[in-house]
């Protein structure tokens, strides 16, 4: 059986379980459970068609001067949850490692060459609340450990944006200020950290249109600018959920590999088969089991494969 058909059925029988045992909660591993603001999917309305405008290839990214890193406090990060980046390995830093090394061998591998865009990486989810930002963070930390590549962390989640505020920076523009404005280079709204080989891109301020630019010419380009200029670097798109929000199958396709977060317990079947359909054929996709307890994947509290 395939992984994803492995993830399906494990979450049939954990909606089984909380049915039979009328809602009785189970011990959660403390390491792998962060949870998220609660959010409706009401939030995540479309608005009126964007007008698209191409533009140039923007040149290659310059050093951004000291005032623009931004200073991640990581024992207050491994507080809250979050991987450290210490030497020190935890049941979250294995989880992380595991998935991070299965997304580089398809970003670099053989697998490479039959993707597009393999060094790319959309995270999702079908619903808000699920972990899909949690879980962005950990990798990008996860990979920024790595000697030889680089990472960047771009909050896409321009609807309800949160990475700035799990991370506790400000910044002055973001993604929307670049897809809706001609005056902004990309190297404007990539932040240097204090973390060596990590970067981020801020969503940016609220827009009315946010939604609608993930779709744009402009998001397109910038995307294939994302898989060509950087050789060695993984990006990682915190997305919206795909249910709900239209724009965010439409940015699949400009990805090479898929992470979807399922929350056990939590995510039901007929949701992640919907949301699934909506992905591109020919992607990489695996699956990350979230919140998941020790008794139903022994000793790991995520799961990864593709299908």
């Amino acid at each position: 059986m395939k992984t994803i058909e492995k993830a399906i059925e494990h979450q049939k029988k954990a909606e089984q379980e909380l049915q039979a045992k009328d809602s009785v909660p189970e011990k959660i591993e403390a390491s792998t459970e962060k949870p998220e603001t609660d959010e409706a999917a009401s939030d995540y309305q479309t608005a009126a068609q964007v007008h698209e405008q191409p533009t140039s290839e923007p040149e290659p990214e310059p050093e951004k001067s000291i005032s623009y890193q931004i200073n991640l406090k990581q024992p207050d990060l491994e507080q809250r949850g979050f991987l450290g980046i210490s030497q020190s390995r935890t049941q979250l830093s294995e989880h992380a490692r595991a998935i991070k090394h299965k997304l580089i061998q398809n970003a670099f591998g053989p697998l490479a060459n039959t993707l597009r865009h393999a060094n790319v990486i959309m995270v999702t989810s079908s619903h808000p609340g699920e972990g899909k930002t949690f879980t962005s963070i950990n990798l990008a930390l996860s990979i920024a450990q790595e000697q030889d590549k680089k990472v960047l962390l771009v909050d896409a989640d321009v609807v309800r944006p949160s990475i700035h505020q799990e991370l506790n920076f400000s910044f002055e523009n973001g993604l929307v200020e670049y897809l809706s404005e001609d005056r902004l280079d990309v190297a404007d709204i990539i932040y240097q950290t204090n973390i060596k080989n990590l970067k981020v891109m801020p969503a940016g301020q609220p827009h009315h249109l946010s939604a609608e630019y993930l779709s744009s010419t402009k998001m397109r380009k910038l995307a294939e600018d994302f898989a060509k200029r950087y050789a060695d670097r993984i990006v990682i798109l915190d997305s919206p959920p795909l249910l709900g929000v239209n724009e965010t199958a439409i940015l699949s396709t400009l990805v090479g590999q898929v992470v979807f977060v399922v929350e056990e317990k939590r995510s039901k079947v007929t949701d992640i088969e919907a949301a699934k359909a909506l992905l591109p054929e020919d992607i990489a996709c695996g699956f990350v089991v979230n919140k998941s307890s020790a008794k139903s994947m022994p000793g790991y509290g995520y799961g990864y494969g593709a299908y």
